[in-house]
This record gives structure tokens, sequence and C-alpha cells, in this order.
């Protein structure tokens, strides 16, 4: 099955070539810059000429372990249910780390969208 964005990229027909000279050092650093944030070189030089802020794309790695904090989370809200009643105060406090966790991360993957 594929992606959306291998289709979305189906789509758009890329028949003009643009050429651009640089030195054999300028052309490395692209190739790092674009390599670091996840893209090939022509979807990186792409998006510097739009002039759109460049979102650095995460790994499959960094994924999965958004993904076990976000499990990790739920799990301790769990728990703060299973106190609801013999220990309010307790599920209290743990739901409001649960809530303070979850933004953090949240808040780490929207500033990792905007760099």
């Amino acid at each position: 099955m594929r992606s959306a964005k291998s289709n979305r990229y189906r789509s758009i027909n890329k028949t003009e070539i643009i050429k651009v000279r640089v030195k054999p050092l300028g052309k490395r650093r692209f190739n790092l810059k674009a390599e670091k944030m996840g893209y090939n070189l022509s979807e990186y030089i792409r998006l510097l000429l739009e002039s759109r802020p460049i979102p650095i794309r995460k790994t499959s790695e960094e994924n999965e372990f958004i993904r076990s904090l976000f499990l990790e989370s739920n799990r301790w809200q769990s728990i703060s249910n299973m106190y609801k009643k013999s220990d309010p105060r307790l599920s209290y406090e743990v739901r409001e780390l649960v809530q303070e966790f979850r933004l953090k991360i949240l808040n780490y993957s929207q500033n990792d969208r905007k760099n």
C-alpha cells in the first residue's frame, strides 16, 4: 500500500529542470543539511526556493519513541483511575502529571515541525 505522500508527489508532474552551479563544498553542505532534515537534495532545494519553513522529518525510531511515550502516559492515566476512589488527591496529582507529560510531548513534536 502506498502512502498518501508518495501518491501526492506522483500526481505532480515534475518536467522542468533548473540547473544551479555550486562549488563541491557547497554541494556537500546542501547534501548534509538535506540528509540531516530527512530529505533528498531535490526536495530540500525545492523547499528552500519556496521560502517556506522546512520541517525536520522524524525517523521511524523517533516516531516509535513518541508512540511509546504516549502509551506510557496512558498507563499512568490508568493508574490514576485505579486510585480515584481510594485516594482522590493522589489520582488528581497523577492526572496532572500525565497532562503535563503529554503537553511536553506535543510541544516537542510541534517544535520540530517549525524548525
